[in-house]
Order: structure tokens, then C-alpha cells, then sequence
């Protein structure tokens, strides 16, 4: 087993050429782990929500998205199906997550069940894989992420901001940050620019920059092709179209669930509380059962001392009957 710790990995974006950082990669002989590391509290952690917000207000990725999206990078920069890659989001400062999130092959654990949880899916799998060239690219590219910080950071804050320019009037982004954009006039792509004159032409008299996309090829080779936003239309391109990077790699089929240790003790747990609850009805059951034969057997009691109070009264009575003696007719008289 291998493991490798911000890892920076470079990919073409119609933001330009982007990097995404990996907090670890771990390598065994039969599958990958990606794993992204939090040690945020936040308001909500919806796992399908694009994006989490901080207790201090602030907006940021959520980590099961920004981790499927480095799963991506990964897969692609390397050529690798995605069914041998595994990712993990490790939530520090929660616990009882729920195991599963709604990607295939993609796992939350906690504070709680942490160390339980990464120790299941390192366990061994029949099949052995050979990525030794692999750990030897990785082992290059980890020793100059080291001096790569700040460069990612500004691509961070650029990606943002274009985002931010380009979002739609129902404040989504159209376009994800793994997309690309071929250029219409040559075999560069279309990638977003600042551009001076781009506000002018749409009305707006200040001098101030405004997104375009433009071809990456310039000025290397002359090409000058720009598509500036539609002043009327959504958030501008709606007629630009974009390439996934699924379409990109030949991904035309959903990503396929790979079964894992930790997936048979997800299942082994359900069934577990699914016997907790039918044993709890059972037992509800029985103690309704059990409360019905008590009421059933004081209510025979109160029978049984109604009828030994009766049984008497009657004797009594009999006892009394025989102390008359018939003088005549209907005339009776005490002996």
C-alpha cells in the first residue's frame, strides 16, 4: 500500500488550464482511495446540495461534490476506470453519518467510525491490480505540489469570480469546471478571458473588464475567435456547447457500484436494524398481548368474587326458605 498527500493535478477547463488539489491518495493492490479531509462544522450537510454553508455564513464546496470532481480529474489525468477508484470524504467533526453518499463507490465516515470504516475498504480483494507505474508518476507529481499553494489558491479565487460573472439568472452555473469548448475556427478551445470592450459593446459605457471566452490558441497562432456574452440571454453563452468530460473519456455508461467490505457491513447493519425494529414490534406486541391477559385475569377475578358473593347470598337464602313452614295457600309462617 501506497499512500500520497496533496496531490496537485493539472486539466484543461474552459477556465483555462486549472489544477485540483487531492488531500490523499491511497494506492492498494486493488483499488484507489481518494480521500478529502474536513474538519469543518457547518449549518446543514445535505450530501446532495451543490454547495455547504459554514456557521459563519460563509459558502463552500460540498466535499462529496468537490471529491467526485477530483475522482474525475483523476481518472481522466490517468487514464483509469472509474469502478477502481474509491472515494472517501472524512467529516472530523461529525459523527453517525450515513455510510453511503449517491454517488457509486463513494463513502462519508466520521469522527465515530473512522478508523473502522478506511480499515474495511483497505481490506484485500481477490483481484490484484499493477500500479506500480502509477505510484511512480504520483511520487513526481507530490514532490512538486509541495511548491504549488499559491498557484492553486489564485486558480481558486479566478474560477470563482468567472463563475460568479457567467452564473444563470437562477443562480446556477451552466458550466461545470471540468467542461471544455472547442473554438469554431480552429483546433484550440474556447477558454473565458477578460476583454475590455465587452461591456462597451453591450451598452455599458464604463471602461471595465467583462468575461468572453476566446481561443486558447491566441496568439500563438493568430486565431482571434471571441464569443461575448448575450446581453438578453441567461447568463450569456446559452449557445455555446460545452463537452463533458464523460463524452471526453468514452464514459457512456453510468459509473458501475463495486461492492466493498465496508458495503457488507452497511448491509449487515441495515438488516441489523431492521431485526432491532421487528424484534422492538415484537416485543411491543407481546407486552400488549401480556397486558390484555392481565386485565383479562383481574377482570376473572372480580367474575369469581362476584359469583362467591352470589353463591352465598343464595345459600343464605336457601337457608332462609327452609325456616318457613306453608300453614295455608300462599301463608307462610317462621318455625
Amino acid at each position: 500500500m501506497r499512500v500520497f498527500n496533496h496531490v496537485i493535478l493539472d486539466f484543461p477547463s474552459v477556465y483555462g488550464t486549472r489544477t485540483a488539489e487531492i488531500d490523499h491518495i491511497i494506492v492498494t493492490d486493488d483499488r484507489i482511495i481518494i480521500g478529502e479531509t474536513k474538519a469543518a462544522k457547518y449549518v446543514q450537510t445535505d450530501y446532495s446540495e451543490e454547495t455547504w454553508t459554514l456557521l459563519n455564513g460563509f459558502t463552500t464546496d460540498n466535499p462529496i461534490e468537490q471529491n467526485h470532481f477530483h475522482k474525475l480529474i483523476f481518472c481522466s489525468h490517468f487514464d483509469i476506470p472509474r469502478e477502481q477508484v474509491v472515494t472517501v470524504e472524512f467529516l472530523l467533526e461529525y459523527s453517525e453519518r450515513s455510510l453511503r453518499s449517491h454517488y457509486p463507490n463513494d463513502y462519508v465516515l466520521g469522527k465515530d467510525n473512522l478508523l473502522k470504516g478506511l480499515c474495511l475498504l483497505l481490506y484485500d480483494g481477490n483481484e490484484k491490480l499493477d500500479f506500480e507505474e502509477l505510484c511512480k508518476q504520483l511520487e513526481k507529481i507530490e514532490v512538486k505540489s509541495v511548491w504549488r499553494d499559491a498557484e492553486h489558491k489564485e486558480n481558486l479565487e479566478e474560477i470563482r469570480e468567472i463563475e460568479e460573472k457567467t452564473r444563470t439568472r437562477d443562480k446556477h452555473y451552466r458550466f461545470k469546471r471540468t467542461d471544455i469548448v472547442n473554438c469554431p475556427l480552429c483546433d484550440g478551445f474556447l477558454v473565458f478571458r477578460y476583454k475590455t470592450w465587452v461591456k462597451k459593446e453591450l451598452g455599458n459605457k464604463k471602461n471595465t473588464w467583462n468575461i468572453a471566452l476566446g481561443c486558447s490558441n491566441y496568439p500563438k497562432t493568430g486565431c482571434n475567435a471571441f464569443i461575448k456574452p448575450k446581453k438578453d440571454g441567461g447568463q450569456g453563452f446559452d449557445d455555446v456547447e460545452e463537452i463533458h468530460i464523460e463524452d471526453r473519456m468514452g464514459w457512456t455508461m453510468e459509473e458501475r457500484h463495486v461492492g466493498t467490505i465496508l458495503d457488507e457491513y452497511i448491509n449487515l447493519r441495515k438488516e441489523n436494524e431492521r431485526l432491532k425494529s421487528s424484534l422492538q414490534e415484537e416485543r411491543s406486541k407481546n407486552q400488549a398481548k401480556d397486558k390484555l391477559i392481565l386485565d383479562l385475569q383481574k377482570n376473572n377475578s372480580y367474575l369469581r368474587s362476584d359469583v362467591d358473593k352470589a353463591n352465598i347470598r343464595a345459600h343464605e337464602a336457601e337457608k332462609e326458605c327452609k325456616s318457613f313452614q306453608r300453614l295455608l295457600g300462599k301463608l307462610y309462617v317462621k318455625k
